[in-house]
């Protein structure tokens, strides 16, 4: 229940000197219960507050309410309005005192109707559309509840359920009317059927021949799939190359094969193109081959053949897909464009087969080639040597000059038949030197026989030499001693050339020389090449020469050098039987006692180079000696002692430096004034290098490691010292320990 306040009417109820309290509310307006018949109508409602006695009382403030704000509404200031279908109870209070209610009936009526939509336009046949229709108050408010009653202007155009659902009949236009209350409203239908697609059947073809014709028909449809009745239906074709069309208006037409490919056939109605697809593909039905037949009468030969093919429908196909094969490729091959060529003799067929189809035709062909001569090969023969053979070969040419494969010859040799021999397969072998014989081939021509002929020339050629003397090794012993070499030539089989010439040589002259009939003679020691050629080859065979010496003496036999680079010559006598010099070779066997130059001659130099002993040794004419050289050099102190120092003590941490252990400094400038007459610091008694006598220098002791010395033996800490080393020490102390 609503409440709202107002100030009521009337009197104050009497005098007094207080308010007069409400004893009743009385709604006085409107004077009877208010009907509404649409929403948003208002009345005004008015009341009064009274005390006892009945009588108004005036600046009394009135509170409204109403029971169903959803039926009435009412404002402070009375004024009720109708919101809804239903009754509501509106009441008056002031100080708390509440009026009798007035009933408020709020009961829409139909005062219009509104269908919606207003207008519907359809496209195609069977469409549907839903209607609705709203009942209105006088202040246009839908009435709920109500229901529509709907019929039809003209039911041949469209028809309307009772429900209000619109079916779209046929091409027109009409109305459809709802009723509610006897009021009514309507919508403007039209119909007006569109085609959506044209349906072209059958959907594809597939045509094979040239010519071929397929009736189609068009169906237009609406969007329900519906039959759209038209006029005209226009035909056509994508690619006129491939399929034609009949342009006839109406339903139907006819389309005829052109060419191989693809192409739509289009039914066009109402706009709307529809297609099939059609697919000509001309098949070979049958093939013909000319010419029919053909003998080839040489190898090589061509023909050309040309196929002909037609479809079903017997026209002739241009540029057919074929391909050719021979039956027998050793006899004919063909190509792919059905040129065939001859290979061999025999018959066999050219066979063209459609690639479309399984057509096919042949032609026989026959090869019979016709021998015109006969060619060896090679179409001569030269041997070089007896005894050596060559495979010959021989074709049979026709008229061409084309081999025939598999004709054969007869061989045979003509001539006096001193030379070489011919075998039945062709083999030729030499046996003679000579010309004159031939080798010949025969084969059967069309008239006879048919005959080559192969010269053969046999020579012998040098191939080696061979030189033979005594049995090896050829050795001479003394000048102008002679000995006679041989030479045989002979051809590559071996066979022995009588009457050849050869041309003596010698690689080395020096050693010895050979004349023009192999006659050799020693001249020196050595080994050379005697050489015979002939016809740009050679043989050869190595002479020795190795001169006995029958005379051999060498001096002096022995000697001694003091001093470094001190020379000692040495001379030597070496001749052979015949009293000729021979070469005499010197080499000294320790070089690094003493060398000799030169390495040959007379006479040698040998030169000192350190203390030691070496042989001097001469050799000459197969014999050798040799000589005795003794080098026996001063030990000096700066070039023989102090290096050893310097390598083995002179050593940081060791004697050396400002500090050198047990004060004594061994290196150079400084070894030889710590050393010579020096008392030593372990044993004083003794010196550490005492001239003349190394057995009691103390320095000699600690090299040695004689049980006597305090400490370690020296070097420490390092290996000991060579005994040669530590003898060159005690040489240079024997000799007086000089500063040299």
């Amino acid at each position: 229940m609503a409440l709202v306040l107002a100030c009521g009417g009337g009197g104050d109820g009497g005098g007094g000197t207080g308010p007069v309290p409400v004893a009743s509310v009385v709604i006085t307006s409107p004077a009877t219960a208010p009907t509404f018949g649409a929403l948003a109508r208002s009345v005004q409602f008015a009341a009064e507050a009274r005390d006892a006695a009945g009588s108004p009382l005036a600046g009394k403030t009135i509170a409204w309410s109403t029971s169903n704000s959803g039926v009435a509404t009412i404002t402070p200031s009375g004024l009720v309005t109708a919101t809804g279908d239903g009754t509501a109870q509106i009441a008056a209070t002031a100080e708390g005192v509440k009026s009798a209610p007035v009933t408020v009936t709020v009961n829409q009526v139909t005062a219009s109707v509104a269908v919606t939509p207003s207008t519907i336009p359809f496209g195609a046949k069977g469409s549907t559309r839903q209607l609705a229709a709203v009942a209105l108050d006088t202040t246009s408010h839908p009435i709920s509840g109500k229901t529509a009653t709907w019929t039809v202007a003209d039911a041949a155009v469209a028809t309307v359920s009772a429900g209000g659902l619109v079916t779209a009949v046929a091409d027109g236009a009409t109305q459809v009317i709802g009723t509610i209350d006897g009021k009514a409203d309507t919508t403007d239908v039209t119909v007006a059927v569109v085609v959506k697609d044209v349906q072209v059947a059958p959907g594809s073809v597939t045509f094979g021949a040239a010519g071929s014709t397929q009736q189609f028909t068009a169906t237009p449809r609406d969007s329900n799939t519906n039959t759209v009745a038209v006029a005209t239906v226009t035909w056509s074709s994508t690619n006129a190359g491939i399929v034609t069309v009949s342009p006839t208006t109406g339903l139907a037409t006819t389309a005829t094969s052109v060419a191989n490919g693809t192409a739509q056939v289009q039914a066009t109605a109402g706009g709307v193109t529809g297609s099939a697809t059609v697919t000509v593909n001309i098949v070979v039905a049958s093939i013909t081959v000319s010419p029919t037949g053909r003998t080839f009468t040489q190898i090589g030969q061509t023909q050309a053949f040309t196929p002909t093919a037609r479809d079903a429908n017997s026209n002739v196909i241009a540029n057919p897909g074929v391909t050719w094969t021979s039956r027998n490729t050793g006899v004919v091959t063909v190509n792919a464009s059905g040129v065939a060529s001859s290979v061999a003799d025999g018959p066999t067929y050219v066979v063209v087969a459609a690639t479309s189809s399984s057509a096919t035709d042949s032609a026989q062909v026959t090869v019979a080639a016709v021998a015109n001569s006969v060619v060896i090969t090679p179409s001569s023969v030269a041997f070089g040597a007896i005894g050596s053979s060559r495979q010959l070969s021989a074709s049979v040419l026709d008229s061409g000059n084309t081999a025939i494969p598999g004709r054969s010859v007869t061989w045979s040799r003509v001539g006096p038949g001193t030379t070489a021999t011919v075998s039945g397969a062709g083999l030729v072998m030499s046996t003679a030197v000579g010309t004159g014989d031939s080798a010949s081939a025969t084969a059967t021509g069309p008239v006879g026989p048919i005959t080559a002929k192969a010269p053969i020339t046999v020579t012998q050629v040098v191939n080696t030499i061979a030189v033979t003397g005594s049995a090896p090794p050829d050795t001479l012993k003394t000048t102008g001693s002679t000995k006679q070499f041989a030479a045989t030539a002979a051809d590559s089989n071996l066979n022995t050339i009588p009457g050849t010439v050869f041309t003596w040589s010698s690689t080395v002259p020096a050693v010895a020389t050979v004349d023009g009939s192999g006659l050799v003679t020693a001249v020196s020691d050595g080994s050379a090449s005697i050489q015979a050629g002939a016809d740009g080859k050679t043989g050869s065979r190595t002479m020795v020469v190795r001169r006995l010496a029958a005379t051999f003496s060498l001096t002096p036999t022995s000697a001694t050098l003091t001093s470094a680079g001190a020379t000692q010559v040495f001379t030597g006598t070496a001749q052979d039987s015949v009293g000729t010099n021979l070469t005499i070779s010197w080499l000294s066997r320790t070089t690094t006692v003493a060398t000799v130059s030169p390495a040959t001659g007379a006479s040698t130099t040998a030169t000192a180079v350190a203390n030691g002993t070496t042989r001097i040794v001469m050799s000459g004419g197969t014999r050798l000696d040799s000589a005795t050289l003794t080098v026996s050099l001063p030990v000096r102190f700066a070039a023989d002692v102090q290096p050893i120092f310097t390598t083995n003590c002179a050593l940081t941490g060791c004697h050396t430096g400002a500090n050198p252990q047990q004060g004594l400094n061994l290196s150079s400038g400084q070894a030889y004034g710590a050393i010579v007459n020096i008392a030593s610091e372990q044993q004083p008694a003794l010196k550490r290098v005492l001239p003349g006598d190394p057995a009691n220098s103390y320095l000699i002791r600690k090299l040695e490691g004689d049980p006597t010395i305090s400490g370690a033996r020296m070097p420490d800490g390092a290996p000991a010292l060579p005994p040669a080393t530590i003898q060159k020490i005690r040489d240079w102390i024997t000799a007086g320990a000089p500063n040299n």
